[in-house]
């Protein structure tokens, strides 16, 4: 009797994931990724947590959850016993900020500890009868809404996460288009390195690692895994060559704006502000989501985004030469993605990678979409090395805050995924498409009416070549010569 074949976008189990991994092999793989998701990483967390605490003690969060810059200590760390009165310095810097919400709420705590707690307290004093109820002292619950009114990023910072958590591995979304302008808006990074690394250092945690081991609890065979160990080191050369000095996008810019003779265009182009690159990128990403958003629906109405090319049961490995100059096709795209797009705005790699799995290499959007998510992740991770090593922007602290909320997100998005239909996915992704997209490309494009970015980007050369800036000064002055 002839087995019956699986319906391609619909299944679960899959033939080919493109490593030769079988059903033991997955099953292996789900046991130790479910053991690591729920044992080693909370281990590592509190671990970390603990380090935290033990040189710094609550200050340094309580600054951020307040909103203070955690780094801020003109005169050192404070003593080990001033921990809870001391919080290193506001915006202004001015020291020694007190938390006496923080002091009532423990103390709080501590009278509602039990009997033996409170015998063993002083007893306070009767409060008189005649007295009115705002002479009473508060109760726990008036102390913990009064803590966490004065204290907003201690629930905010979570809820990012979480949200992170479940959208962002469930679609190949670029969230970092949205963390960017909502950290900046919430004050949640002071400056611009900052917003650049803690984006792309929370995507890469959130989808990278919890997001990555959350999918091969399900199933590993979910993911084709020839094109992660192709395309991220791919993507990596591409921001590395676009952060170069005299090899970026912007370099390029102005090196074609010194050669241009016709004075009509030189007149348009004169009216745009290079200082605003970043920011007519990322209208352009936005009008490029509601142009997809558009081929998803479409794909939703035909049985798959795959049915553009033909589908494939093997995650693009169809032998011959069609596939391999497929492979040509995608490597290229993938890497002008990191080099146009990541490096500038550092985003982008996973949503095109959808794509181009899906559109060129035929493989079934239940496979494309958790391989994107995982490509796209592992490359943010080289924006956010740049900014975070290189930059001096280390914003971990308000990057823990984020990863409880990551964790449980994570944790459900591909059991969300399994229990949609065939097609729920690309319903789902053209609606996020199109509302984020538009309201990308509308914001952007205000602030460009006015002459303004719409997220502060600092674009400057990361990786400086002597060789490369000897080769380019030579050719200036042979230039400058020859005219």
């Amino acid at each position: 009797m002839k087995k019956k074949g699986l319906r391609l976008n619909t299944r679960t189990e899959l033939q080919d994931p493109g490593c030769g991994c079988g059903e033991s092999s997955a099953g292996c793989c789900r046991a130790f990724t479910l053991c690591s998701y729920l044992v080693f990483f909370p281990l590592i967390f509190a671990g970390l947590c603990y380090y935290e605490y033990s040189q710094n003690g609550l200050a340094r969060i309580l600054d951020r959850t307040m909103g203070k810059d955690p780094d801020c200590w003109p005169d050192g760390p404070p003593p080990e016993g001033k921990m809870l009165q001391i919080a290193g310095c506001d915006d202004d810097g001015r020291a020694g900020v007190e938390f006496d919400s923080l002091q009532r709420f423990l103390l709080a705590k501590d009278a509602a500890a039990g009997p033996a707690a409170a015998a063993a307290a002083p007893k306070a004093a009767p409060a008189p009868k005649g007295a009115a109820k705002g002479d009473l002292p508060p109760t726990t619950p008036e102390i913990v809404a009064e803590y966490v009114n004065d204290n907003p990023y201690c629930y905010i910072m979570p809820l990012i996460g979480l949200v992170m958590g479940i959208f962002s591995n469930i679609l190949p979304i670029a969230g970092v288009l949205i963390l960017m302008p909502l950290f900046e808006e919430l004050e949640i990074t002071k400056t611009s390195e900052e917003t650049m690394a803690l984006a792309c250092m929370a995507q890469f945690v959130n989808s990278g690692l919890l997001g990555l081991f959350s999918w091969c609890g399900r199933d590993a065979r979910l993911f084709v895994c020839c094109a992660i160990f192709m395309l991220v080191p791919i993507g990596w050369m591409g921001y590395a060559v676009g952060v170069t000095n005299n090899l970026s996008f912007k370099d390029l810019l102005i090196a074609v704006y010194k050669d241009v003779d016709d004075f009509d265009f030189l007149e348009d182009l004169n009216k745009a502000d290079i200082n605003l690159l970043h920011t007519y990128l990322r209208l352009a990403f936005g009008c490029f989501m509601c142009f997809m958003s558009l081929w998803v629906l479409v794909g939703a109405c035909i049985g798959g985004m795959n049915r553009y090319c033909c589908p494939s049961h093997t995650g693009g490995s169809t032998p011959g030469c069609k596939s391999f100059c497929q492979w040509i096709i995608v490597w290229a795209l993938t890497f002008n993605t990191g080099y146009l797009f990541v490096a500038n705005i550092g985003v982008g790699m996973g949503m095109t990678t959808f794509f181009l799995l899906s559109i060129f290499l035929g493989v079934e959007h239940k496979r494309a979409m958790p391989t994107a998510i995982v490509i796209g992740a592992w490359v943010s991770l080289a924006p956010a090395l740049a900014n975070w090593v290189v930059l001096e922007a280390a914003p971990y602290i308000r990057l823990m805050m984020m990863v409880p909320g990551m964790w449980f997100g994570a944790l459900l998005a591909p059991w969300f995924s399994y229990c949609g239909g065939p097609m729920s996915d690309l319903v789902v992704f053209f609606l996020a498409l199109l509302v984020s997209g538009t309201a990308v490309t509308a914001y952007a494009a205000m602030q460009i009416q006015e002459n303004r970015e719409d997220v502060n980007i600092d674009i400057q050369p990361v990786i400086v070549n002597e060789f490369i800036d000897i080769w380019f000064e030579k050719r200036r002055a042979e230039q400058a010569a020859a005219k």
